[in-house]
């Protein structure tokens, strides 16, 4: 008998005989294993990381890039206006953020600057139904609607009027958009400036 000697080490027969036999179905269920238990440790240690994180920097501003502003048309001061106080008291807010009369022709009496200090505010021409009145022609009876966010952001909505809303000459749909400081925003044919509150140092 004569006995002829394998080309491969005996280690790689080894493991071939094991896949063949079965053995790759236990392996494949050892790696997803192995990537779940991983992927829930990750998002652990994430979680926990960004628990640890304060929500302000130390100049007061936000931290998260999401949360931080981006100034718009004509913008003079480069923060959104947030409810949120630093924990010493470094920055006041003077004011809400408001919509400032920019038309033409003088405003009627209490449209020369709406304050947004409601967390929802409904424009439109029927006075019974909307908190600001717009008693003008082509404006709806429920034209658009301010919404403010505990964090003090503001958006605004198209509510199906027939002339639209317009944040720097784009369309707002019903969803809304997030308004910054500057922006200009037209509601039907009237305009209006979005500003944020003034910051007072102490």
């Amino acid at each position: 008998m004569i006995n002829v000697a394998s080309p491969y080490p005996s280690w790689l027969v080894g493991i071939l005989k094991f896949l063949n036999q079965g053995g790759w179905i236990l392996l494949s269920i050892a790696a997803v294993g192995g990537s779940i238990f991983a992927g829930i440790r990750l998002r652990r240690r994430w979680i926990a990381f960004r628990k640890n994180q304060p929500l302000l920097d130390e100049e007061g501003g936000p931290q998260d890039p999401m949360l931080q502003s981006v100034p718009g048309l004509g913008s003079t001061i480069d923060t959104d206006y947030i409810s949120v106080q630093t924990q010493n008291n470094r920055a006041v807010r003077e004011s809400a953020p408001s919509l400032v009369w920019a038309g033409k022709e003088a405003p009627l009496e209490g449209l020369k600057e709406i304050a947004l200090e409601m967390n929802e505010i409904l424009l439109g021409s029927d006075a019974e139904l909307a908190q600001i009145s717009l008693p003008y022609p082509g404006i709806s009876p429920l034209h658009a609607r301010l919404s403010k966010s505990e964090r003090g952001s503001v958006t605004i909505a198209d509510m199906g009027s027939e002339t639209g809303t317009w944040v720097n000459y784009a369309p707002v749909s019903k969803t809304g958009i997030l308004l910054h400081n500057g922006d200009l925003v037209q509601i039907g044919r009237l305009t209006f400036r979005y500003k944020i509150g003034s910051i007072k140092q102490v």
